[in-house]
């Protein structure tokens, strides 16, 4: 159940891709914008200090986490709203495999792949973490896919992340990271191919079937020419090819795509070389992202760097596209400890849920001891405070407007006065209100979010001599620390006289409290 529990929240949890490769830490945040278009958030890249990760581990938790959080306060184009992370395991110390068990139940199949998994292994249990995936069923036989790492790379990465005060949610080898970003690119080319990613020492072979990662190995690359190096990869991909008797695919049908980072390799004539060996779709990752940010980078360290990094940004969107993996080889002792904050950030939800609930009936009867029955009804009823401002209010001068504001509700919040301090708020608005903009009318009253109510929904209508006055008065909204979710609905606005608007804002509760 806590797997279950934990997969959902690494699901939908907007996430941060973290990865330390070739001497850098990389981090990358995607943001949605529809169900096919997403935005570059948050991208930056900082040099790490030599001889701070070594054979996979980081061994210099504290420079690490120092250099990963300036990374993070120096992103660009944006701010890292998120302190979720999605870390990269460098694939070549990730241990991969796909074999078939009974076609059982999910349960069942678990308890035996627990029995079975010291088996299977290459290595001790005890020094690794390890998940399984089950990637298709067929008949009465289960194909699930394993993945191990050893055990001293996750607890460094796990030690560098809370010292950086984030909190890991997924780790995955840069090959599954690398799988989606293909899959997200071209589905029809994830159903069948090959990765081929060159390392400073080998090429990592990954075979993808179905947008699955189902089998990785790597071949060292050998102090030889690059024909006869080209030559031991070819034979490597055709092993690899064949672990897949369910595809008929052979070396010249079959989709290569190669990428990496090699002083002494090119991808280009490693491509071109495997081609005229008789690997006829030998080809690179392609992709494109538009943003300024990014470019600069690529221009300098090429497009293949960022390919890992990438495809976990997709999954740090919070919404896994169906067919991807979903190893995550975190350790179960992380699992517990986010289930035990989740239970107790709940539970600390509903005390304060509570703690509105009750401070706002103290408020109603109040409101029933000094108003009229017809206030009592709207008060009690919808567990708000209306500020009703006259169509009259409108004047030319910003501290006039203000003070009519005042004038004209002052009976409306003397009777939330010794809970809300409504000064500040006036006082916010004519700090921004624009010399030639009449305010008519305001509202506030309780917003929603979630089951709890913890903010005054704002509404301002008015009257202005020009458009970009209301542009600049909301853009000082904004700014300004005290309002939140600031929205101006810019197709009600025309360029003219008497422009007719309405900004609404969120104000929290402990904002306007003495």
């Amino acid at each position: 159940m806590l797997d279950v529990e934990f997969d959902k929240a690494t699901s939908v949890r907007p996430s941060l891709a973290v990865e330390f490769a070739d001497g850098f830490v990389r981090v990358m945040r995607f943001e949605r914008k529809t169900d096919n278009n997403f935005a570059l958030r948050a991208f930056n890249e900082v040099e790490l200090p030599a001889g701070t990760i070594e054979n996979g581990v980081i061994t210099q938790t504290d420079v690490v986490a120092t250099t990963l959080a300036k990374a993070i306060e120096t992103s660009q184009p944006h701010s890292v709203n998120t302190v979720y992370t999605i870390g990269i395991l460098p694939q070549d110390y990730t241990f991969f495999l796909t074999i078939e068990l009974p076609g059982i139940a999910k349960e069942e199949l678990s308890d035996l792949i627990k029995r079975k998994v010291g088996d299977i292994l290459p290595m001790s249990e005890s020094e690794v973490y390890w998940d399984w995936h089950r990637i298709r069923t067929e008949e009465n036989r289960t194909t699930i896919q394993l993945a191990a790492v050893p055990k001293n790379i996750i607890n460094s990465y796990m030690e560098t992340f809370d010292k950086a005060k984030l909190i890991a949610l997924l780790f995955e080898p840069s090959a599954v990271s690398t799988s989606r970003l293909v899959y997200t690119v071209d589905p029809e080319l994830s159903k069948h191919s090959v990765l081929v990613e060159a390392t400073e020492t080998s090429f990592i072979v990954s075979l993808m079937s179905n947008g699955d990662i189902i089998f990785s190995s790597d071949v060292t690359i050998q102090p030889v020419s690059s024909k006869e190096n080209v030559r031991i990869l070819l034979r490597k991909i055709e092993q690899v090819i064949g672990y897949d008797k369910t595809a008929n695919i052979d070396i010249k049908t079959c989709a290569i795509l190669v990428y990496g980072q090699n002083p002494n390799i090119s991808i280009e004539d490693t491509i071109k070389s495997l081609n005229e060996m008789g690997a006829a779709n030998a080809n690179r990752i392609n992709y494109s992202i538009e943003s300024k940010y990014l470019a600069g980078h690529i221009e300098k360290h090429g497009k293949d760097v960022y390919i890992p990094l990438i495809g976990a940004a997709i999954r740090g969107m919070g919404k896994e596209k169906q067919g991807t993996t979903t190893i995550n080889l975190i350790p179960q002792v992380a699992k517990v400890e986010f289930g035990r904050q989740e239970l107790a950030n709940t539970l600390r939800r509903y005390l304060v849920f509570v703690g509105i609930n009750v401070l706002l009936l103290i408020v109603m009867i109040f409101v029933v001891s000094a108003e009229t029955t017809k206030r009592v009804e709207q008060l009690s009823e919808r567990y708000e405070s209306v500020l009703n401002l006259s169509e009259s209010a409108k004047v030319r001068d910003v501290q006039e407007s203000i003070n009519n504001l005042n004038s004209i509700t002052g009976k409306n919040l003397k009777l939330v006065n010794s809970v809300f301090d409504w000064d500040k708020l006036m006082s916010a608005i004519a700090a921004v209100t624009q010399p030639d903009i009449v305010l008519n009318n305001m509202s506030a009253v309780p917003a929603t979010s979630g089951l709890t109510q913890d903010s005054w929904e704002i509404v301002l209508t008015g009257t202005a001599v020009s458009r970009s006055s209301v542009i600049t008065m909301t853009d000082l909204m904004r700014q300004g620390g005290l309002f939140n979710s600031v929205k101006l609905p810019l197709e009600s606005l025309e360029d003219g006289q008497n422009v007719n608007f309405t900004i609404e804002a969120k104000v929290k509760y402990t904002s306007l409290l003495p």
